[in-house]
C-alpha cells in the first residue's frame, strides 16, 4: 500500500496511543513473544493497556507519528537524559500483571517489562527508543522522516549526538541507519539485560551533529 498524499509528522494525541500501541506491537512482536511466551497475545494486550490508559499528556512529547490522511503509519520514541521509573509507576505496571498472571508468574516479565521501560542515555546525547512503520508501509521512507525529525529536535536542543541500537539480524535498517550518517559504535553482546530483551545482541549507533 502506498501513502499518495504529504506524510505529517507530529505529536501524538492521548486518543491516538492505541494506534502506536498496535504498530508497536506489530513490529516488536517477537520481543512479547520471548516474554509472555504462549501468553504472548495476553502479553499484546497488557502492553496495550499500559500504553493507552497509563500515559499521560506530557508523556506524549517523547513520541512522533506519521500521519496519512488522519492514519498514523509510523511513530518514534525518542528521550533526552536517564530515565528511571518512580516507585509509582513500576508498581501499577507490577499490579497491571499480577491481574493477569498471579504473583508468582509476574515476576520475571515484570522484570523484562521494566528493562524495556529503562533508559539510560548519556549527556547531550538524544536517544531514539524506538522507530517502527505499520506494516504496508513500510520502504516508503516512513522511518526515514520520523528519524529526521529527531535530527532536528536534537539540534534544537544543542545535543551533540543522536543514537539508537539495533538488534543484529536486523540488517535493513542498519543500512536505513548508515545512509542517514549514522556509525558503529559499540557491539553488544549477550547480556542480562539482552536476555530479558529477548535479544541476542545488538549494535550501539550514532550520529554526530557537530
Amino acid at each position: 500500500m502506498k501513502a499518495k498524499s504529504p506524510i505529517t509528522i507530529r505529536n501524538p494525541k492521548l486518543d491516538e496511543m492505541g494506534d502506536v500501541a498496535n504498530i508497536l506491537v506489530k513490529s516488536f512482536n517477537d520481543k512479547i513473544t520471548f516474554i509472555f511466551k504462549e501468553d504472548s497475545n495476553l502479553g499484546e494486550e497488557i502492553f496495550k493497556e499500559l500504553m493507552t490508559k497509563y500515559t499521560r499528556k506530557k508523556d506524549l512529547l517523547r513520541f512522533f507519528v506519521a500521519v496519512h490522511e488522519k492514519e498514523i503509519l509510523g511513530t518514534l520514541e525518542i528521550n533526552t537524559k536517564t530515565k528511571i521509573p518512580s516507585i509509582f509507576e513500576e508498581l501499577l505496571v507490577f499490579f497491571v500483571i499480577v491481574k493477569n498472571f498471579g504473583f508468582l508468574r509476574s515476576i520475571k516479565k515484570f522484570v523484562s517489562l521494566m528493562l524495556m521501560i529503562m533508559e539510560f542515555v548519556k549527556r547531550r546525547e538524544l536517544h531514539i527508543t524506538f522507530v517502527a512503520v505499520k506494516p504496508g508501509f513500510r520502504s516508503q521512507n516512513i522511518g526515514r522522516q520520523l528519524i529526521y525529525t529527531a535530527e532536528r529536535l536534537a539540534q534544537k536542543l544543542n545535543c551533540k549526538y543522536l543514537a539508537l541500537d539495533v538488534v543484529y539480524k536486523n540488517h535493513r535498517a542498519q543500512k536505513l541507519y548508515k545512509k542517514l550518517g549514522f556509525k558503529e559504535m559499540l557491539r553488544m553482546q549477550s547480556s542480562f539485560f539482552l536476555y530479558f530483551m529477548g535479544i541476542n545482541g545488538a549494535i550501539r549507533m550514532r550520529k554526530d551533529l557537530d
